[in-house]
């Protein structure tokens, strides 16, 4: 038996089966030279050293214990598991006492529990429900590295709001919300299996995101894109700005999904988890014909899978040619932001991009500024009688606008 050193009431304790976890070695005791009889402190060689300085035998297995009284000095023990976990367990139980919360028949009815339990249980659900499971694994990690070996009773607000702060100076404000969500949810899958009884991220705020970011390609960064790229890449930037599909729709495109003669194809499953049938531009039926067939993918690699880390492609190419802030996702953006620019209505361009609610829309559909010069130069001034802009300027006829009484 020793103590830590470090918090008083906490010890190790050595297992009395002897079981070791690494090999036999020379007692690290300054007192001991080890040799054939074995330590010179303990004396012992048959077994496993009982003295904590020796590891002559290997170093024994045991467990971390927390020893205290309560507040009617009784002496009592508990045996907890890892270290951390240890000190943890007796500043809680210090607290009860000091608050007159500690009840000892209520000691070791029930084990403690850490996070990583509950990251596990979640990571399995995750993987039966979500679609998005491979980004909460990922996602997954940081929460580890930073709660992993804590009790889930021990996890505070204080800690999560110190967690998000370290976080969003290296990241954006909404992958850290990323982030939270998934501990929220980690916490209430918990609670839901009986595992904890408080979310501690109750109370704990999201950054509030800047979701109305305008960004498109211009016909002149789209010259340049297409220039920039390795020619097999570029029917992907052609018909992604043709079909404004997502980036996993446009690279997991099948040839089943596909009727060339129909002219329509098929997403089995889009983002909101509809089957989605679509027309197909004539552009995109061309560039589809003249594409070489290599197993089930559209825009299949070599080994017939699609190629999944376009994006860094995608983002070296952007990057040649000299374009700013410019992501795969935004092809997107300038199919929707074009096809108003046409005229297009606003529902029309939900129906097409398969988007669930007309908010998205206005969302993604932007106008550039020389679209909305033009549409304000078609005005003309009731009390003057004169355009509001430079004739000529090729928008059409001028729209007669009464004056305001």
């Amino acid at each position: 038996m020793a103590s830590s050193g470090k918090v008083r009431g906490v010890y190790f304790r050595h297992r009395l089966d002897g079981t070791v976890t690494g090999p036999p070695h020379v007692c690290k005791d300054a007192q001991c030279h080890g040799g054939p009889n074995g330590c010179k402190v303990c004396a012992r060689k048959a077994r496993p050293c009982r003295f904590r300085a020796c590891t002559l035998n290997g170093e024994t297995r045991g467990e971390w214990w927390v020893r205290y009284f309560d507040q009617h000095g009784s002496p009592h023990r508990e045996k907890v598991g890892p270290k951390g976990l240890a000190k943890s367990v007796y500043e809680r139980r210090k607290t009860e006492i000091r608050q007159g919360k500690f009840f000892p028949e209520q000691v070791g009815r029930q084990r403690a529990i850490l996070f990583d339990e509950l990251a596990k249980d979640f990571l399995a659900y995750a993987k039966l429900h979500k679609r998005s499971h491979d980004h909460d694994g990922q996602r997954m990690r940081r929460l580890r590295e930073a709660f992993g070996g804590k009790p889930v009773t021990a996890l505070t607000s204080e800690e999560i709001e110190r967690f998000k702060a370290d976080l969003a100076a290296q990241v954006a404000p909404a992958t850290v919300n990323r982030h939270l969500a998934l501990l929220r949810s980690v916490y209430y899958l918990g609670i839901r299996n009986k595992k904890v009884e408080h979310n501690p991220m109750r109370g704990v705020k999201l950054f509030r995101e800047n979701n109305a970011r305008v960004r498109y390609l211009t016909e002149e960064e789209e010259f340049r894109l297409l220039r920039s790229l390795p020619e097999r890449y570029r029917p992907i930037v052609e018909v992604g700005l043709l079909t404004g599909l997502r980036a996993s729709n446009l690279l997991g495109l099948r040839w089943r999904d596909l009727d060339l003669e129909a002219e329509v194809y098929t997403i089995p499953e889009s983002k909101s988890g509809d089957t989605l049938r679509l027309p197909m531009h004539p552009g995109v039926k061309a560039i589809l014909a003249g594409l070489p067939r290599n197993g089930a993918y559209v825009f299949a690699e070599a080994d017939g899978e699609p190629p999944w880390d376009f994006t860094h492609t995608f983002a070296a190419a952007v990057k040649r040619a000299g374009i700013s802030d410019l992501h795969l996702h935004d092809l997107r953006h300038s199919w929707a932001s074009r096809l108003a620019m046409a005229g297009v209505d606003l529902l029309t361009i939900k129906e097409l991009g398969g988007w669930k609610t007309l908010a998205m829309v206005q969302r993604y559909a932007h106008l550039s500024p020389d679209h909305k010069r033009a549409a304000l130069g078609r005005l003309i001034s009731g009390r003057t009688g004169t355009t509001t802009s430079t004739e000529g300027s090729g928008v059409g006829e001028p729209v007669g606008v009464g004056a305001a009484k």
